[in-house]
C-alpha cells in the first residue's frame, strides 16, 4: 500500500471517528454536501452505489431531525439524559463510523475506488484493501472516541454536578465539524489531531479520577 492510500485510510478513519463525537452530525454534513446544499466537496458520485441514498434530500431531512434531537439531549436540560444517550450511542457510534468511512474512501482515493467489487485499489500498484476493512477501522475509531468522551462526561458530572456537561457537548460538536472539514484538505493533519484529541480526553479523565481518589483518601486519613 502506497502513501496516498495510507492517507486515504487516515482521512476516512477521521470521518469515522467524528461519529464518536456526535453520531448524526457528520452524517448530516455528509448528506448536505452530497446534495450540494453546502459546498464541502463531497459529491454524490463519490459515494458507493449502495450508499447513494446518503446523497438524497430524505437523508438530509432524517439526519437533520435526528441531530436536532441529539443536540437537545446534550444540552443537559434534564439531568442524566445525556448519559442515557451516551450509552445508546455506544452501539450506534461504531455503525455510523463504519458508514462514514466507507462513504468517504471514494473521495480520498477516487482513482482506485471500485464500489461494485467492494474494494479500493491503492495507486502505483500498492495492492487492494476491502471496504469491510475500511469500515472496521472507522467504526473502531468511533468507538474509542465515544468511550473516551463517555468517561470524560462522567467525570464532568462527578466534579461539577453536570453543570459543565452542556459546554462539553458544544465542544464536541465544534471538534466534530473541525475534524470533518480538516479531513477534506489535510487528511494526515486531521488524523494527527484525532489521535491528540483521543489522547487528551483519556489523559484528562484518568487525571481527574486520580485527583478525586487522592482527595477521598486524604479525607479518609484525616477522619481516622
Amino acid at each position: 500500500m502506497d502513501v496516498s492510500s495510507l492517507l486515504a485510510l487516515s482521512g476516512s478513519s477521521v470521518y469515522g471517528a467524528t461519529a464518536g463525537l456526535r453520531v448524526l452530525l457528520p452524517l448530516f454534513l455528509l448528506s448536505m454536501s452530497a446534495t450540494d446544499i453546502i459546498p464541502l466537496g463531497i459529491r454524490r458520485e463519490h459515494l458507493p452505489d449502495a450508499l447513494a441514498w446518503l446523497g438524497s434530500f430524505y437523508a438530509v431531512a432524517g439526519f437533520g431531525a435526528g441531530y436536532a434531537l441529539e443536540r437537545l439531549c446534550y444540552f443537559n436540560l434534564i439531568p442524566i439524559v445525556d448519559h442515557v444517550v451516551d450509552f445508546l450511542e455506544l452501539f450506534l457510534a461504531p455503525l455510523a463510523g463504519a458508514l462514514l468511512s466507507i462513504a468517504t474512501i471514494g473521495l480520498l482515493e477516487p482513482s482506485g475506488f471500485n464500489s461494485a467489487a467492494g474494494y479500493v485499489t491503492a495507486t502505483n500498484g500498492g495492492g487492494d484493501f476491502p471496504l469491510a476493512v475500511v469500515g472496521f477501522i472507522g467504526g473502531l475509531f468511533a468507538l474509542v472516541m465515544h468511550v473516551s468522551l463517555m468517561v470524560a462526561r462522567w467525570v464532568s458530572t462527578r466534579l461539577t454536578g453536570g453543570c459543565a456537561n452542556g459546554l462539553v457537548g458544544i465542544l464536541e460538536d465544534v471538534v466534530a465539524v473541525a475534524l470533518f472539514i480538516l479531513a477534506l484538505v489535510a487528511a494526515l493533519a486531521a488524523f494527527i489531531l484525532l489521535v491528540a484529541v483521543i489522547s487528551f480526553a483519556i489523559y484528562r479523565a484518568v487525571r481527574a479520577l486520580a485527583n478525586r481518589r487522592a482527595k477521598q483518601n486524604e479525607a479518609y486519613d484525616h477522619v481516622n
